[in-house]
């Protein structure tokens, strides 16, 4: 095994790019492992358990906080796994890089207390 940038450098990945993950709980190391190509993405999809499924797996929380340190917040939670008893166990989560330029500027106006999402293009680009 090798990281990421072993197989792609960071010329090509062209923006806005998706880095999609399904390791078997390996998520964690496996972003660590190209932590030096994250700035080149705008989203991150990851499968993240609740439970532990495999020894020593990184749970949810601990993929949210690292991503969050790297720059990224929880977008939402897809497909959804649940045992018998109806209990969560796993799911697709989606995040977004802070750093790309729709979040930067949702946040902006956002903040201001503007309803960003009735802007035009032109208003947010302002």
């Amino acid at each position: 095994m090798g990281r990421l940038s072993d197989f792609v450098s960071a010329d090509e990945i062209a923006a806005p790019a998706m880095l999609k993950l399904d390791v078997q709980s390996y998520e964690l190391e496996a972003l660590k492992g190209c932590e030096d190509l994250l700035e080149r993405f705008s989203h991150v999809y990851a499968e993240c358990s609740f439970v532990e499924l495999y020894r020593g797996q990184a749970m949810a929380h601990e993929i949210i906080v690292w991503l969050s340190e790297q720059g990224f917040v929880l977008k939402g939670v897809y497909n959804m796994g649940y045992d018998r008893r109806g209990k969560a166990v796993q799911g697709d989560f989606l995040f977004g890089s802070t750093d790309y330029p729709d979040e930067t500027r949702r946040k902006r106006f956002h903040g201001a207390g503007a309803d960003w999402r009735r802007l035009t293009n032109a208003e947010m680009l302002r």
